[in-house]
């Protein structure tokens, strides 16, 4: 068993599993950005319910 060979399957697992879940991220991000109008509108809507 060689230990650089570990390390080196382990960092290409972890740039993959990073990777994805950078994209995910700017997915997201970029959902979100074109839905700030709505979702700002739904958190005051629940602050205001909240608060009566």
């Amino acid at each position: 068993m060689s230990g650089g060979w570990l390390t080196k399957r382990t960092y290409k697992a972890l740039f993959a599993v990073g990777l994805v879940v950078f994209v995910i991220h700017l997915i997201f991000f970029s959902n979100m950005i074109t839905k700030v109008p709505d979702a700002s509108h739904s958190v005051s809507d629940a602050v205001e319910r909240v608060k009566a």
